[in-house]
């Protein structure tokens, strides 16, 4: 059996450049200026008090638009790990929220949509809820160690 051997020096400096231009994606630390790409995953009304808890996975903007919208060539390989967070929004407004998310009525409120959402630090607004890592964080309302605190949509 033939033994492989380490690439090239060539080779490993070009992989190192590579890789280090998404070295400043390759974080799970919030975007400064609070912009996500978030997937509604759950989005449930309680009937009795007229409230929406609602799951997001967001996923950093500036890791999206590198990663998946800004691509100039066909890659087949599949794109890296993505450095998802949750926000979970818990008994919402209904009108408060479908204003957030820039929607008419709860009818276009669907499970596994898009939604582009900027988040703030702090617990006032409208709409709050709490951003956290769902590997670090069992327990949602923990702070996460970033320091990361609820933040509003």
């Amino acid at each position: 059996m033939a033994e492989g051997r380490p690439p090239s020096p060539q080779f490993q400096d070009l992989f190192g450049k590579t890789r280090a231009q998404g070295a400043r994606f390759d974080t799970l630390t919030p975007p400064e200026d609070g912009s996500f790409y978030g997937f509604l995953s759950k989005a449930d009304c309680d009937p009795e008090t007229r409230k929406w808890d609602v799951l997001f996975e967001v996923v950093n903007s500036g890791w999206m638009e590198n990663v998946i919208f800004s691509r100039s060539v066909s890659i087949s390989a599949r794109t890296p790990t993505v450095p998802a967070l949750l926000y979970h929004i818990r008994a919402a407004d209904e009108n408060a929220l479908l204003k957030a998310l820039g929607l008419t009525s709860t009818d276009y409120l669907a499970e596994g949509s898009w939604y582009q959402l900027k988040l703030s630090r702090g617990s006032t607004g409208p709409v709050t809820g709490d951003l956290y890592d769902p590997d670090i964080d069992t327990v949602p309302g923990n702070v996460p160690p970033s320091g990361e605190g609820p933040r509003r949509g």
